[in-house]
C-alpha cells in the first residue's frame, strides 16, 4: 500500500558571510521518495530511499525511531512525565496499531504511574487499585 504524506518543516536560517537567508522547506513523502521544495526560486531536491545502499536502511530506521521517541518527551517538564510519554508511545507501537500518532488517546497519569512504582505493580493494576479505593470511599 502506498501512503502519501505532506508536512511542513521548520523555517531554516542559512548564514553565509554575515548575510541571513530564510527558506521555508516543504516536503512530501510518496512511497520511498521525499521531495523538498524551497521558497525563493531555489531548485527542488529529491531523496529516493530505494537508491540508498541497503546497509543504511536499518540505521535510518533506528534514527527515525529514536527521534520520534525523543520528540514525544521534549515538551515534558519532569523526568516522570518524559518517561511516561516515551513509555506510552512504545506501548502504542508494540500494540500493533498502524497509527504513527497517539493523538486522541489518553496519556497515562503520572500519579497512577507513581502508585504503580510504589506498589510494585503494573500501571493497569495501580489504576484498578485507585478506582477500587475511590469507589470504596464513595460508598462509605
Amino acid at each position: 500500500m502506498s501512503r502519501s504524506y505532506i508536512y511542513q518543516m521548520q523555517w531554516c536560517i542559512v548564514e553565509m558571510m554575515g548575510a541571513h537567508m530564510k527558506c521555508k522547506m516543504v516536503g512530501s513523502m510518496v512511497d520511498r521518495r521525499i521531495d523538498f521544495t524551497f521558497d525563493g526560486g531555489l531548485p527542488a531536491v529529491q531523496f529516493d530511499a530505494s537508491r540508498v545502499h541497503s546497509g543504511l536502511h536499518l540505521h535510518a530506521e533506528m534514527h527515525g525511531w529514536e527521534a520520534r521517541l525523543r520528540d514525544v518527551a521534549a515538551n515534558k517538564k519532569t523526568e516522570l512525565e518524559r518517561r511516561m510519554a516515551v513509555n506510552a508511545l512504545v506501548t502504542h507501537y508494540y500494540s500493533g496499531s498502524p497509527d504513527w500518532s497517539t493523538r486522541g488517546t489518553a496519556m497515562p497519569s503520572p500519579v497512577i504511574a507513581a502508585i504503580a512504582t510504589k506498589r510494585g505493580c503494573t500501571y493497569a493494576e495501580a489504576e484498578a487499585y485507585v478506582v477500587s479505593k475511590l469507589l470504596d470511599e464513595l460508598s462509605a
